[in-house]
């Protein structure tokens, strides 16, 4: 039976290099920093974090060795990952894998509680993505070409689909459904709405693209709830 450590370990701003070896195989009851060293990768890491697990500004290239199980958020945002490989893959709360160098989501978590964010990276395609995310996806700034791969469903009551600043030409592969917002603006080459979800609750977003899109093309082949900004 693995060694469980109650409450919460902070080693945040430590400049480790290394975590430390008593954590080897260990289960965390609550919620484990990391962020603010020198970690290059995740050996000597709990097998279980029942709390936040955070590891981020680091300079991590490899997730292999995260925890097997993460019962809030699972923040390694800032760090120099091109894969997820190794990575969690049931997380309680957030992920937050954003400003990375990633060219991959695959090997990425396969259900995340809460919000799902990629932004800042180097992503073409997003194969990999969790199926069902619970709070906002997030995805904007990288090179995607196409929205095949997202969550077929994205939020749990009022939540944000935000993909800006990409180069796809299409909505081909969004979620069919959007419980709350759904950001497409800043995309150049979006000059199809092919593939757009079937549902919106909340306000649409689609300005300063490749083609202005009117207010009725929109509302014939969407169902959207709040504002569309066009």
């Amino acid at each position: 039976m693995a060694k469980a450590i109650e409450g919460d370990v902070n080693l945040d701003y430590l400049y480790l290099k290394d975590i430390p070896d008593i954590l080897n195989g260990v289960v965390i009851e609550g919620y484990l920093y990391l962020n603010y060293n020198k970690l290059i990768s995740l050996k000597n890491c709990p097998i279980r974090v029942g709390g936040k697990f955070e590891i981020s500004k680091n300079k991590i290239t490899s997730l292999i060795g995260a925890p097997e199980y993460v019962g809030s958020d699972f923040d390694c945002y800032h760090n120099l990952l091109t894969t997820l490989e190794g990575c969690t893959q049931q997380i309680g709360g957030e992920f937050d894998c954003s400003r990375n160098k990633l060219i991959t989501l695959e090997g990425g978590p396969i259900e995340v509680g809460g919000a799902y964010s990629c932004t800042y990276n180097k992503l073409t395609s997003l194969k990999g993505a969790p199926r069902i995310v619970y709070g906002n996806f997030l995805c904007s700034y990288n090179n995607l070409i196409t929205l095949e791969g997202v969550p077929t469903k994205v939020g749990l009551g009022h939540s944000v689909f935000r993909c800006r600043f990409n180069k796809i030409r299409s909505l081909v592969g969004a979620p069919e459904v959007v419980l709350g917002e759904f950001d497409v603006s800043n995309n150049s080459e979006l000059e199809s709405l092919e593939g757009i979800p079937k549902k919106v609750t909340g306000d649409f977003w689609c300005y300063n693209c490749k083609v202005k899109f009117s207010r009725r093309q929109i509302e014939a082949v969407c169902d959207v709830g709040g504002t569309i900004y066009y």
